[in-house]
């Protein structure tokens, strides 16, 4: 039977936890162990509300909209906020008296079942109760007392403590900034042209920049952690803002005005300090989006930008290029700009300023760099096409892909198109079909044996074979996602003659039931005698039947011993403390006959 007691609106998981033991009249370490809702861990944790969300009543949806969820920036996503875990302060209870006292008077007999943490009092920068215009609490007996946050429980068992604070509590008048902080924490209806946009720990970061610009206090850069200190530069700030971007605007200006000259290299830094600073790391970031471009738009009006700047991913426009401002804009690394542009014997105008600076003509420049973007490396090919160095010389050779130097020094290296190498994919893609008769069909390597594969592609490209695929959706595209049908490779393929009384090397590794890799290191170790040979242009290797017959007489590998991976397992039980022939890692070993009582 449920007994029931609801989440509030502005309360986290963790201290509805907390609350509901008490409500309970259950040690909230009891509580937890019993019930195994220790909704702080991941593992676990729909286990956890699921069991909570049973026995209180809840909405498991809404317990669980109430947790502390850490995103893959390191933040915290709570009540649809997002805040820095460093200024959510969980080492003792944070309280307004009046607010508690209220809860306390107003539920009836089991009277701490009401008293709820608000949200706003995890801020250490809240340090004023809006409601009651005094100073937040903070209890004297610290949570690792009670081995978690126990927040209902620290302040039950300290009643006294609170009642004290509550008869003695200062006198606070509260600010805009608290209470809009606090109102958006705790999930009310908010109202801010600037600060809305924002997440809520980069809404309390510029509020505390500005204002700390304006009473020239240092701020500590990204990974400055809010405490009670910041309320004064948070609150100061808030006022200059909360006239919306028209008050951002005025107070830019001001800085413009005053010409203060920050200590760093960074033309950004120079003109607006820790806010440049805070805004370059998040240029990137759409809820930053709006005050990133409303600053950049002041600066490039109101200071004097050049193109090579890049000032919150302003890249500029003009006739000439700068090396600077072409590797902002083409995001190549300047060095790399200037040695192709050296090597390829581009010649640029000299500008004379500030020093001597060479500039580009912009068109000249952005034809170099889409054709320097556009240039791959070999071992890039072979990654995207999932195929090796040989079979891209063969592409290169049945004019499938080209390959040219950026520059006319004869021991430059060749490059490849990527858009050339994406066109290939899409036409075999457009190629392929995804119906029919798929069981005929296998991955278009496993056809290697018959033809070359960069053969198996012409032919394919030509009509002469059917083209299927198999791939995740996800999966961008390579050469081994596509099936074909060994049955037309054959057909199509040059007769291959083996040197006698051998074996192809996959004739081998089919016999012996283990991977190329394997048999290739059994023919190193010289257990199998190995043979070259050449096969369409290609040199090949072959193995003696005699040896491989040899071998396989007192030898079996675990993949022949288990017949299919679902008896992996099994096999792994029946060759347990029996130690291998030949152990290459994996499933890749080989057993002897006798060792597992083979007669």
């Amino acid at each position: 039977m449920a007994h029931t007691l609801i989440i509030e609106d502005s309360e986290s998981l963790p201290d509805f936890v907390s609350r509901y033991a008490r409500f309970r009249g259950v040690p909230l370490v009891d509580f937890m162990r019993h019930t195994g809702t220790r909704v702080w861990r991941n593992k676990g944790f729909e286990l956890a509300v699921t069991r909570l969300a049973k026995i209180s009543g809840n909405d498991p949806r809404v317990l669980a909209a109430h947790s502390y969820r850490f995103q893959p920036s390191r933040l915290l996503s709570f009540l649809g906020q997002t805040v820095d875990p460093k200024v959510m302060y969980r080492k003792a209870a944070r309280y307004c008296p009046h607010c508690v006292i209220e809860d306390v008077n107003t539920y009836g007999s089991n009277k701490f079942a009401r008293l709820h943490c608000r949200a706003a009092w995890l801020n250490p920068v809240l340090t004023v109760c809006p409601k009651h215009d005094i100073a937040i609490a903070t209890s004297s007996t610290a949570y690792h007392n009670y081995r978690c946050p126990d927040f209902t429980g620290a302040l039950a068992d300290n009643w006294k403590e609170v009642v004290d604070a509550a008869n003695n509590a200062a006198a606070v008048p509260s600010t805009g900034s608290d209470r809009y902080f606090s109102d958006r924490l705790n999930g009310q209806a908010v109202h801010d042209e600037v600060l809305d946009d924002l997440p809520y720990y980069g809404a309390l970061a510029i509020c505390e920049i500005v204002g700390a610009t304006e009473l020239k206090r240092p701020y500590g850069g990204r990974h400055h952690i809010l405490t009670a200190a910041s309320r004064e530069p948070v609150q100061l700030g808030f006022e200059i803002l909360q006239s919306g971007y028209s008050g951002l605007r005025r107070w830019l200006d001001t800085i413009d005005q005053r010409g203060i000259k920050w200590n760093n290299n960074s033309v950004g830094v120079r003109l607006y300090g820790p806010l440049y600073s805070y805004l370059k790391y998040r240029v990137g970031d759409p809820e930053f989006a709006a005050i990133v471009s409303f600053v950049r738009d002041h600066a490039v009006r109101a200071q004097k930008i050049g193109p090579e700047n890049d000032f919150l991913g302003q890249k500029g426009f003009g006739r000439f290029h700068s090396t600077r401002s072409a590797a902002a804009q083409h995001g190549i690394p300047r060095e790399i700009i200037c040695r192709k542009l050296k090597a390829a014997g581009v010649q640029g105008e000299i500008a004379l300023g500030s020093g001597v600076r060479t500039l580009i003509d912009v068109k000249q420049m952005d034809k170099f760099a889409a054709r320097l973007k556009d240039s791959v490396s070999k071992i890039y090919v072979q990654e995207r096409l999932g195929v090796s160095e040989p079979t891209i010389d063969r592409l290169r050779e049945a004019g499938l892909l080209t390959a040219t130097k950026l520059t006319s020094h004869p021991r430059a290296r060749s490059h490849y198109s990527s858009m050339q190498i994406e066109t290939l994919i899409g036409r075999l893609e457009e190629l392929a079909r995804t119906s029919g008769d798929r069981d005929a069909m296998v991955p278009l390597s496993k056809c290697a044996h018959f033809m070359t594969i960069a053969g198996i592609i012409v032919h394919a490209l030509k009509g002469d074979l059917t083209l299927g695929i198999k791939k995740e959706g996800h999966e961008a595209t390579t050469v081994l996602h596509f099936l074909v049908d060994p049955r037309e490779v054959a057909r199509l393929a040059p007769k291959v003659i083996v040197p006698d009384h051998h074996y192809s090397s996959f004739a081998t590794l089919n016999r012996m039931a283990a991977s190329a890799d394997t048999v290739r290191s059994l023919g190193e170790l010289g257990v199998l005698k190995a043979l070259e040979y050449t096969d369409q242009g290609a040199v090949q290797t072959a193995y003696s039947m005699a040896s491989v017959r040899t071998f396989l007489l007192h030898h079996i590998s675990f993949r022949r011993l288990a017949g299919s991976k679902s008896s992996w397992e099994t096999t792994e039980r029946r060759v347990s403390g029996i130690k291998p022939a030949f152990d290459f890692g994996g499933v890749e070993r080989i057993y002897r006959k006798a060792d597992l009582g083979f007669n």
